[in-house]
């Protein structure tokens, strides 16, 4: 199996199963799409795609979770290549968080002013959004990594830890029925 037979089954179902989209969006040839899908197939024992003559009519059931799964597969592989390059260039890189609203306004602040201050060769990138949108990001690979709401703690594709708790309190004027 070939990460290159990956990207390009890949590449057909993001082209909307057009392997004539696929290979031009790959600048390679038709041919060469089809039959290294073909190939990857015949390794895997079984069909991602439906076809009717030469045309891919629809996704296999299987082939929808295998692409999935090639999908991981391949955002790993470039984690692999960025983690050789973070230990090749130490203290230089990318680091992207993702983060609600309220962290990225009341708690990150002094820590990115410290982080700037201890890496300034590191281009520091933050991404907002809802806990599910910060989630989201995290799995698609868009972010190195998340500051959120405990909606994460339930997520099974991330590994979570609790930082700290909210203190909350409600306040009433004296006297206020509450």
């Amino acid at each position: 199996m070939k990460l290159q037979q990956l990207r390009y089954a890949i590449e057909v179902f993001d082209q909307n199963l057009n392997v004539s989209a696929a290979a031009a969006s790959l600048y390679t040839a038709q041919s060469g799409v089809s039959k290294q899908i073909r190939l990857l197939e015949q390794e895997l024992g079984v069909a991602l795609f439906v076809r009717s003559g030469k045309r891919i009519a629809e996704i296999t059931p299987e082939g929808r979770e295998l692409l999935e799964r090639a999908k991981r597969v391949l955002r790993e592989v470039e984690n692999l290549k960025q983690a050789g390059k973070d230990y090749s260039a130490k203290d230089e890189g990318v680091l992207t968080i993702a983060t609600t609203h309220t962290q990225a306004s009341y708690i990150l602040p002094r820590a990115i002013t410290k982080f700037v201050r201890r890496f300034p060769k590191v281009k520091l990138s933050l991404r907002q959004g809802s806990s599910t949108q910060v989630a989201d990001m995290l799995s698609g690979g868009l972010a190195d990594f998340g500051i959120a709401g405990n909606s994460l703690a339930e997520r099974r594709d991330l590994a979570s830890a609790l930082c700290f708790e909210w203190n909350r309190c409600l306040i009433a004027p004296t006297g206020h029925p509450i």
